[in-house]
C-alpha cells in the first residue's frame, strides 16, 4: 500500500502501486506523483464520505481506479498528438490516440466500481406534511 504522501487519502495509493500495475512511466517519478495525486483528488471528489482504512475492499478499488486514471494521462503522447500515420509503398496505417489532451475523468465502469455511479434507492419528501 502507498505511503502517506497525500494528506488524508494518499496512504491508500502511492507511486509503487502504479508501478506494480503498469510499470515505470516514461514521465519519471515526479510527474507520476503529481498525476497520481490529481487522480486521487478526482476519486476523493466523487466519494465525499470516503474514509481510508474503514473498508478494505473500497480501499482496493480506490487504488485501482486512481492508478487507471493516472495511466490514461501518462500513456498518452507527451506532445499532445491525436493521431499518427505511417506509409511504406502501397501500405499505410493510422493510429488515433484516445484522450490526446490528457484530461482526467472516471469511466462509467470506474464509477460503478467505486459505488459512485449515481444510482440510489430510497425516497425524499419534497413537500410539507399531509
Amino acid at each position: 500500500m502507498g505511503s502517506d504522501w497525500l494528506p488524508g487519502i494518499g496512504g491508500v495509493c502511492g507511486p509503487e502501486d502504479y508501478v506494480e500495475r503498469y510499470g515505470e512511466p516514461e514521465a519519471g517519478p515526479g510527474r507520476l506523483r503529481a498525476v497520481l495525486s490529481d487522480a486521487l483528488a478526482l476519486v476523493a471528489s466523487e466519494l465525499v464520505t470516503y474514509a481510508p482504512g474503514e473498508d478494505p475492499a473500497l480501499d482496493a478499488n480506490v487504488r485501482a481506479v486512481a492508478c487507471s486514471v493516472a495511466y490514461r494521462v501518462l500513456s498518452r503522447p507527451a506532445d499532445g498528438l491525436s493521431s499518427a500515420q505511417e506509409s511504406a509503398g502501397p501500405y499505410s496505417r493510422q493510429v488515433a490516440f484516445a484522450n490526446a489532451d490528457g484530461a482526467m475523468y472516471l469511466t462509467r465502469s470506474e464509477r460503478r466500481r467505486l459505488g459512485a455511479d449515481g444510482c440510489a434507492v430510497g425516497f425524499a419528501s419534497l413537500g410539507g406534511s399531509r
